[in-house]
C-alpha cells in the first residue's frame, strides 16, 4: 500500500478505499495510526509515566469495543443480510480484521483535536475550542466511515449513512449520558458551582446528548423504513502488500517528536499536584520557585485546582508554606485561584426564608452552610487567618474581598460552637474606597471596529423604586467613586481607544450635586461625547445643566414611567416620582435646548393604566419633543417589593419565571386590564413610536429645540 492512497482515504476517495480494503497491510497500519491518536491525544494533557499503559493503549481498548460494535451492527447487521446464500457460508467473523483496519484508518482524522489551543486560548476559548474541534472530528468521522460503508457494500449513501449512525448514537448516548450528569450531580451535592470551562463543556455535553437521542430515534425508525437493498457486497479477501512507509514514518517522527518536545512540562505539572495532593506544600512552592510559568504544560493548570471540593485545604497549606518574597508569577497564580475559590462559593441555588404561612421571597444569598459541609474547619480556619492575613502581597485581594472573608470568619466559629446560621452574607457592600482597586482591562477592548466604551461611577439609586431590582441586588446604599478615579479610569479606556463614545454604567449619576459639579468641569476637559442614566431632579439647576451640554453629554435615559403622575403614586416610598412628575416637560425642554436628548423610559402595565395608556404615551412622545423613547412592560423580578405584593394578591401568571424577565413579556395579571390587551397595546405602541414617520419627527423636532442659549427650568419645580 502507497502512502497516497492512505490519504487520499481520509477524503472519502472510491478507489483509495477498494485499495485500502483489498490490503493486508490495512490493519498494521490502522493499529500504528491508533497508537499514534494516543500520543496526539495525551502529549500535552498528561504525563506518560502516571498511567503508562491507559496513556499508551486507552484508545486503543476504545476502538476496540467502539469499532466491534459498529461491525455488530452496521456488517453483520444489515449488510450480512443482502449476501447471497454462497456468501454467507463463511463466518462474518472473518472480516472483522480488515472492518477495524478500515475503522482504524480514520484515526488520523481525529489528530485535529491535538492542536494545543491551551497554549494561545484562555481557559473558556480553549474550552470553545476543544468542543469545535471534537465535533468536527465525530462528524468528519461518521460522514468518512458512511462513505466507506457505502463503497465496500455497494448501497447507496444515505442508506450507509443511517446504517452508521445508528450505533454511532446509540454509543455516544451511553457515553455522554453518565459524563454529563455525574459532574453535574457531584458538584450539587458538594456545593461548588462548575468552572467557566467545565460550564462550556458541559453544556456541549448535553446539546450532544440531545442531538445523539434524536438522532438515535430518527435513524432506527429510518433503517426499519428504508428499502432492504436485494444485494451488498462482502469485503474482499486481504492481498499481501507493504506497509506505506512514508506516510507511517512520518507521522510515527513528528508525534514522537511531539511528545518529547511537551512531556517534560507534563511531567513538572504532574509533580507539583503530586506535592500538593499528599499535602506537601513547602516542596511544592519550593518546586515551583525553581522554574518559570512557561515550564509546565498549559493544558494542565497548575494546582490549587479551582472548583474542586479540595481547593479549601490546598489553597489554606499552600498560603500558609507561602514566603514574602515568593516570585511575582507565583504571587499572581495564587491570587488568581483565590479569586476562583470566591467564584466557586457564590449562590448555586436559591433559598427561601421565613414563617410557612408568608415565607420571605427566595434570595441570592452569597455563602450558605452547606458550602461548607465537605470542609474541615482547621483548613478554613487556616485559609481565613493564617494563609491570606499574613501576607503583605495579598493586602490589595484582603481589601475587596474582605466581605467574603469576615462571612467565612463567621461560618468558621458559629461551626466550632455548633451554631450555624442558615445564610452567611458575604456581599460586597463598600466598593469605592480603596485605591489598591484594580482598573478596568481596557487594553482587551483595542482593536475593536465600534468604539463604546462604559465606565462606572457610581452604583445603585436611593429612589427605591418598587419594581427596580438594581439597587436591591447589586448593593444596599447609593456609592460613588471619587471623582480622580472615574477620571483615570477614562484617561486609561483612551489608551486603547483613542476616540470612544462613553457610557456611564450606573443607575443614577447625578444625585450629588457638589460630586455632579465636579465631575462634569472635569469632563470638560477631557472632550468626549458621552451618555448616561439619571432622573428629572438634574434639570432643576440650570448651571448644572449648561455644564452637561459642556462637557459632551449627548444623552439622558430618564424614567419616566407614565404619561401622569397619578399612576406613579406608591412607586417609591416617598412618592418622589409622583411629586416630580409636573416637571417633565420643563426637564425635558431645559436639558434638549441645551442639545442634550432626552431618552423617555415608559413602563407599561401600571396598577392605575387602562388601554388608554398606550395613545397617552404616543401623544405625550409628540407633544413633549422626546428626542428618543423607550417602553417596557412592568416586571416583578424576584426579590423586588413589586414581585412580593403581586405575590401575596396572587396576581402572578406563574411561580418561576426568570426565562421571561425580558422586560417585553407579561408574567402578571394587571389590575385594570387583560393580559392580551398589554400584550397587544405594547405591540401596537412600539410599531408607532418606532415608525419611519415619528422617528423622523422627533429627529427633526429636537434639531428645532436646540438653541444657542438654555431655557432654565421654572422657580415653582416641586422640592
Amino acid at each position: 500500500m502507497h502512502s497516497l492512497p492512505c490519504l487520499r482515504y481520509l477524503i472519502g476517495h472510491a478507489d483509495a478505499i477498494r485499495a485500502v480494503a483489498s490490503s493486508r497491510a490495512t490493519i498494521p497500519t490502522g493499529l500504528l495510526l491508533v497508537l499514534l491518536t494516543s500520543i496526539a491525544r495525551n502529549y500535552d494533557q498528561s504525563w506518560i509515566g502516571e498511567h503508562p499503559f491507559l496513556w499508551i493503549f486507552g484508545p486503543l481498548l476504545f476502538s476496540l469495543v467502539s469499532g466491534t460494535w459498529i461491525f455488530l451492527v452496521t456488517y453483520a447487521g444489515w449488510i450480512r443480510r443482502g449476501w447471497t446464500s454462497d456468501t454467507r457460508a463463511t463466518s462474518v467473523w472473518r472480516d472483522w480484521p480488515t472492518f477495524m483496519g478500515l475503522f482504524w484508518l480514520t484515526a488520523p482524522v481525529a489528530w485535529l483535536y491535538a492542536i494545543p489551543v491551551e497554549r494561545f486560548l484562555d481557559p473558556v476559548g480553549a474550552a470553545r475550542a476543544n468542543v469545535t474541534l471534537l465535533s468536527l472530528v465525530s462528524l468528519w468521522r461518521v460522514l468518512l466511515f458512511a462513505r466507506v460503508i457505502q463503497v465496500v457494500s455497494g448501497v447507496r449513501y444515505w442508506t450507509a449513512l443511517v446504517w452508521v449512525l445508528v450505533p454511532v448514537s446509540i454509543e455516544a448516548v451511553a457515553v455522554l449520558v453518565p459524563l454529563g450528569m455525574g459532574p453535574a450531580i457531584a458538584r450539587g451535592m458538594g456545593g461548588l458551582r462548575h468552572s467557566p470551562a467545565e460550564t462550556v463543556i458541559l453544556e456541549a455535553v448535553s446539546v450532544a446528548t440531545l442531538v445523539a437521542m434524536i438522532t438515535a430515534g430518527i435513524s432506527l425508525v429510518t433503517a426499519f423504513v428504508l428499502p432492504r437493498p436485494t444485494r451488498t457486497e462482502r469485503l474482499p479477501a486481504p492481498m499481501a502488500d507493504r506497509l506505506p512507509g512514508t506516510f507511517l514514518a512520518g507521522a510515527t517522527a513528528f508525534w514522537l517528536a511531539a511528545a518529547v518536545l511537551v512531556q517534560p512540562s507534563a511531567r513538572r505539572s504532574a509533580q507539583v499536584e503530586e506535592r500538593v495532593r499528599t499535602e506537601r506544600y513547602a516542596d511544592a512552592l519550593a518546586f515551583l520557585r525553581n522554574h518559570r510559568p512557561g515550564d509546565f504544560a498549559p493544558a494542565r493548570p497548575l494546582p490549587p485546582k479551582p472548583y474542586e471540593h479540595a481547593t479549601f485545604q490546598h489553597q489554606a497549606g499552600l498560603l500558609a508554606e507561602a514566603r514574602e518574597d515568593e516570585p511575582r508569577w507565583i504571587q499572581e497564580h495564587l491570587i488568581r485561584r483565590l479569586d476562583d475559590l470566591v467564584d466557586s462559593t457564590r449562590p448555586i441555588r436559591r433559598r427561601a426564608a421565613g414563617t410557612a404561612g408568608d415565607p420571605a421571597p427566595a434570595t441570592f444569598t452569597p455563602i450558605q452552610p452547606h458550602h461548607g459541609y465537605w470542609q474541615k474547619p482547621e483548613d478554613l480556619h487556616r485559609l481565613v487567618t493564617r494563609g491570606v492575613g499574613r501576607l503583605s502581597w495579598l493586602a490589595a485581594w484582603r481589601q475587596q474581598n474582605r466581605e467574603w472573608l469576615e462571612a467565612w470568619a463567621a461560618l468558621v466559629n458559629d461551626a466550632a460552637r455548633g451554631r450555624l446560621r442558615r445564610r452567611y452574607d458575604g456581599a460586597v457592600t463598600r466598593l469605592f474606597d480603596t485605591p489598591s482597586t484594580a482598573l478596568p482591562r481596557f487594553d482587551l477592548l483595542a482593536g475593536r471596529p465600534y468604539n463604546r466604551l462604559t465606565v462606572q461611577t457610581s452604583r445603585g439609586c436611593p429612589r427605591h423604586c418598587e419594581f427596580c431590582a438594581a439597587s436591591l441586588r447589586i448593593t444596599r446604599g447609593y456609592q460613588q467613586k471619587p471623582v480622580p478615579r472615574v477620571l483615570q479610569e477614562i484617561r486609561e479606556a483612551r489608551r486603547h481607544v483613542p476616540i470612544p463614545f462613553l457610557e456611564l454604567a450606573d443607575d443614577n449619576t447625578f444625585l450629588n450635586p457638589d460630586w455632579s459639579r465636579t465631575f462634569l468641569r472635569a469632563m470638560v476637559e477631557e472632550n468626549l461625547h458621552w451618555f448616561t442614566e439619571t432622573d428629572l431632579s438634574v434639570a432643576e439647576d440650570p448651571d448644572l445643566c449648561d455644564l452637561l451640554a459642556a462637557s459632551g453629554c449627548r444623552q439622558l435615559l430618564i424614567g419616566l414611567e407614565s404619561p401622569d403622575g397619578e399612576a406613579l403614586a406608591g412607586m417609591d416610598p416617598t412618592d418622589w416620582k409622583r411629586r416630580r412628575a409636573p416637571a417633565a416637560l420643563r426637564a425635558i425642554d431645559a436639558l434638549q435646548s441645551r442639545g442634550v436628548s432626552v431618552n423617555g423610559c415608559f413602563i407599561l402595565g401600571l396598577d392605575s393604566h387602562t388601554p388608554d395608556v398606550f395613545p397617552r404615551i404616543l401623544q405625550f412622545v409628540r407633544s413633549s419633543g422626546l428626542a428618543e423613547v423607550q417602553v417596557t412592560v412592568l416586571t416583578p423580578f424576584p426579590g423586588t417589593p413589586l414581585h412580593d405584593r403581586l405575590r401575596r394578591t396572587g396576581r402572578l401568571l406563574a411561580p418561576r419565571f426568570w426565562d421571561r424577565c425580558t422586560l417585553f413579556d407579561v408574567v402578571y395579571r394587571p389590575a385594570r386590564m387583560t393580559v392580551t390587551e398589554l400584550e397587544s397595546g405594547l405591540r401596537w405602541l412600539m410599531k408607532e413610536l418606532y415608525s419611519r414617520r415619528e422617528t423622523d419627527d422627533r429627529r427633526r423636532a429636537f434639531t428645532r429645540q436646540r438653541r444657542p442659549s438654555g431655557f432654565p427650568v421654572a422657580d415653582d419645580a416641586p422640592a
